[in-house]
């Protein structure tokens, strides 16, 4: 009997290690080929919570760039940004240029942090002295509402660049490109940027403190923000013996179990495996980008990826 278990366990051993080969090599060797020009010219901004896999988040910003989408780099978020925090909350409060009273302003910042995501960055508009041709006045080739001159800025509200330069500047935040390095962009692309939130196992901070507060903000104002999950990566033996692993569905099952949310928000809960960055980049695909979907391998998810027609 025990020769015949050991048997059977070592033939488990071989069918997972082969089935951990294949999908390792679909990773990195047939997914970009799937991907080009899904995403031409996109402008894609991902939040990420501090302590989930850094090397999951890096693959997805490889195959949103493999599908052409313009990356706007990663926000990681941690204790830094725990508006429960009366010190913290100040701070956020006055990097975005608010002027908050006490904790009952939590929820005011948050909501002013994602009217600023969500809102549409303007096309950038030469200004030139009438009738004659030449360079623009002051900045406003970027839309500056501080350079001098006509801009084609005209209200103070709020841009994607202004919150996101703003926090980085306070260092509440850390901003780095899609391969981990500062970020340095000077400005974003005109309209609106897709927004992805990813969190999940390891995340420093509860999902209630930052990620559900922001993404029930955002999906108030608007539909197709897509919230990821991502889980340390392991092998199918290691998934099986490690029973304290986080349950699958953690961080998007908030969405899920919500019947607004659930009709505005994407969501996937495999972020770290292959399949689910496609899901991902599948979701922002196509003339009209899904609004709602539930993507992954929990039992949440209605489907492991997205119909190919949306």
């Amino acid at each position: 009997r025990n020769a015949a278990l050991h048997d059977e366990l070592e033939q488990y051993k071989r069918t997972s290690s082969s089935a951990d080969r294949a999908l390792s090599e679909f990773a990195t060797a047939a997914l970009p080929d799937l991907v080009p020009g899904l995403l031409t010219d996109e402008p894609v901004l991902v939040l990420a919570a501090r302590g989930i896999d850094t090397n999951s988040v890096t693959l997805l910003q490889q195959l949103l760039a493999d599908a052409g989408a313009t990356s706007l780099g990663t926000v990681w978020f941690d204790r830094r940004m725990d508006l429960t925090d009366a010190a913290r909350l100040e701070a956020v409060a006055d990097a975005l240029g608010l002027t908050p009273v006490g904790d009952e302003d939590r929820e005011s910042v948050t909501a002013a942090l994602a009217e600023a995501l969500t809102s549409e960055t303007p096309e950038p508009v030469v200004i030139e002295p009438e009738g004659l041709p030449g360079p623009a006045v002051g900045d406003a080739v970027t839309g500056d509402p501080n350079a001098e001159g006509p801009t084609a800025v005209e209200d103070d509200a709020l841009l994607p660049f202004d919150a996101i330069a703003a926090l980085a500047d306070a260092e509440l935040i850390d901003w780095v490109d899609a391969v981990g390095e500062r970020a340095r962009l000077e400005s974003f692309p005109a309209g609106r940027v897709r927004l992805i939130v990813l969190s999940g196992e390891g995340a420093e901070l509860n999902d209630d403190i930052v990620v559900q507060p922001l993404v029930r903000a955002i999906a108030a104002d608007r539909s197709g923000l897509l919230v990821g999950e991502v889980h340390k990566p392991r092998s199918t033996s290691d998934a099986i013996r490690d029973a304290v692993q986080e349950r699958r569905g953690m961080t998007v099952d908030f969405v899920r179990e919500d019947d607004t949310l659930r009709n505005r928000v994407v969501t996937v809960d495999n972020v770290e495996s292959g399949w689910g960055r496609l899901a991902a980049v599948l979701a922002f695909s196509g003339v009209d980008q899904r609004l709602s979907g539930a993507y992954g391998v929990a039992d949440s998810a209605d489907q492991v990826l997205p119909d190919a027609e949306g």
